[in-house]
């Protein structure tokens, strides 16, 4: 029998955790921080909560709202080095070689598809470069590389397999010089969404709100073009006065990091791994920051991901289904959750763990919960851990 190997378990961050990793002097770790000041939940350490319960004890699965009893459900996701056979392709050839560079895979958000309208240009092959830890074998595979419109082939490509694109970033640190040259290579108002923000003032977080319409925004940013580059050594500006998005790129290959624009005029993402800050002065970030303060509706804030705890009732052809009646007061309330399991990232969940049914379990998700008239359906599963019962509290064990 093979021995698999578990590499670092991760669960949540709380607000010290945060404000710790944001005074990090590593460049391009300095970003951990900044997701779980966009998004709350991101996971970082073993045992915090995965389901927050209100005064009334309800909480909300996915957007549907849960009377549980007195509970607190914790998780950690265990990242496991998977071996080859379970490995998606992109995981598998996770590094690509091209142009004489080397790019990084992103595969978190799923291939993309040729009817996206963004790979117009065919730029010739690279190689795919694997590892298999538990073999110690190296694999090299050619793979069809293709042009971003709108995106420097320099800082990023995508790379075809399976018949979907998949986006790829160049390992190199590059820091453009100015905000428009970042603006340029990258089209950042075309492919990045600004989602909900979370304002800051004396490094505590006020309050969660969304923009129906972020033009306002990127037009401010256009007329910043000539803001230099600064070196940031991590976030240390983010302990300022600042307003932070979640932002997510199907394009990029990134969900939920971070886009802050601070008080004392200064902008930063980590949206291309590496922190890029920019000063565009106070003026433009104080009329940034005032028509989010007019226009903001509060909102509520968003998870990293959504999780589901309850007993694994059944497992099924391309599905499992979870009842979370063990949580409620009532278990006659109990819902049970149809959840798709077609995904090899949750099917390998299943079997390596050896979860049988009326195991107790809990499932990380990334879009809410769909409630029909045939129940409620996850679609968007990406792992499925097995969590215990102790002390009236569901965990999830290192």
């Amino acid at each position: 029998m093979k021995s698999y190997e578990l590499l670092d378990a991760v669960g949540g961050i709380d607000a010290r955790t945060i404000e710790a990793a944001e005074r990090e002097t590593n460049r391009r770790r300095g970003w951990i921080g900044w997701i779980a000041a966009a998004c709350v939940g991101l996971a970082v350490m073993i045992l915090i909560p995965i389901l927050t319960k209100n005064k009334a004890n309800q909480v909300s699965v996915g957007g549907i709202m849960r009377e549980y009893k007195n509970v607190l459900v914790s998780g950690a996701e265990a990242a496991v080095e998977w071996p080859w056979e379970y490995k998606t392709l992109p995981e598998r050839y996770s590094t690509i070689s091209y142009a004489g560079r080397e790019y990084a895979l992103r595969p978190g958000m799923g291939g993309i598809g040729e009817d996206a309208g963004v790979f117009s240009e065919e730029l010739g092959t690279g190689e795919g470069v694997g590892y298999d830890v538990y073999t110690d074998k190296e694999y090299r595979r050619e793979i069809a590389v293709r042009k971003i419109d709108g995106i420097s082939a320099e800082r990023m490509i995508a790379v075809e397999m399976d018949g979907q694109f998949f986006p790829a970033m160049n390992n190199e640190y590059i820091p453009p010089a100015t905000l428009g040259e970042l603006l340029d290579e990258s089209s950042l108002s075309r492919f990045l969404t600004l989602g909900s923000y979370t304002v800051y003032k004396n490094g505590q977080n006020t309050g969660t709100y969304s923009l129906s319409d972020t033009d306002f925004i990127w037009q401010t940013l256009e007329g910043c073009r000539n803001a230099r580059f600064v070196e940031d050594e991590g976030g240390g500006r983010i302990s300022r006065d600042r307003i932070s998005f979640s932002v997510t790129s199907e394009v990029f290959g990134v969900y939920k990091r971070a886009l802050y624009i601070s008080a004392d005029g200064y902008i930063s993402t980590n949206s291309f791994d590496w922190a890029y800050t920019f000063f565009i002065g106070e003026d433009a970030a104080s009329s940034i920051l005032s028509h989010a303060e007019r226009n903001g509706v509060k909102a509520q804030p968003e998870p990293y991901v959504y999780s589901l705890a309850g007993t694994l009732t059944e497992i099924g052809d391309g599905y499992i289904l979870v009842d979370d009646s063990i949580l409620c007061e009532d278990e006659s309330d109990g819902i049970v959750f149809k959840v798709s399991a077609t995904d090899l990232r949750v099917r390998r969940c299943i079997e390596f763990q050896k979860i049988d049914v009326g195991s107790v379990v809990v499932v990380s998700f990334t879009d809410p919960v769909i409630a029909g008239e045939d129940g409620c359906t996850i679609d968007s599963a990406i792992s499925v851990a097995r969590g215990y019962v102790s002390d009236g509290n569901v965990t999830v064990p290192e």
